[in-house]
């Protein structure tokens, strides 16, 4: 079929994010070129964005993991560590298999799992954890996220019409 000699596994280095206090990876499935991540969410959208493997997506992984960071998670369940320029102070879960430290760090200093960023759900309840992400649209009053394919398709999903009647789509809203 062709597609196998194209795909591959890669590896997420989490110690470029400063996540790890030592060399941690996740291996995933990826194309061997460029892809186009509008319809990739959570976590593989994290794992392909952050390793410069979508055509248009920036990472959306901004604010390190710091000791203090995770206000809603158990603290108790914490196992500290020193980050990867051995400066900072950061923190490991136990998981079922080792340790890991997949948290997305919210503006509001929450965290939430990779699967839950770029997602099209709010879940950092400060909209932090769908700003980055170029596979979304959100309506104009904050009603929601979209997929951007969803965004200028003939089908009205926004109750304010902003996914169909903005400049980008050639429509407008004409007022009485």
């Amino acid at each position: 079929n062709g597609y196998g000699s194209k795909c591959g596994i890669r590896q997420f280095d989490y110690s470029l994010y400063q996540y790890y206090g030592k060399q941690e990876y996740t291996n995933f499935w990826s194309p061997g070129t460029l892809m186009d991540c509008s319809n990739v969410y959570g976590e593989l959208y994290v794992f392909l964005s952050c390793s410069d493997l979508c055509k248009t997506a920036s990472c959306p992984l901004t604010r390190p993991i710091q000791f203090d960071s995770c206000q809603n998670q158990d603290q108790h369940q914490r196992i500290f560590t020193r980050g990867h320029n051995h400066s900072t102070l950061t923190f490991v879960r136990k998981a079922r298999y080792g340790y890991q430290n997949n948290y997305f760090v919210c503006s509001n200093n929450n965290c939430v799992d990779f699967a839950k960023v770029c997602n099209l759900v709010d879940d950092c309840g400060d909209l932090s954890d769908e700003s980055n992400c170029q596979n979304s649209f959100q309506c104009s009053t904050g009603q929601g996220f979209l997929s951007v394919s969803q965004r200028c398709d003939g089908v009205i999903d926004c109750h304010d019409l902003s996914d169909e009647c903005n400049a980008d789509c050639g429509g407008r809203i004409i007022e009485n």
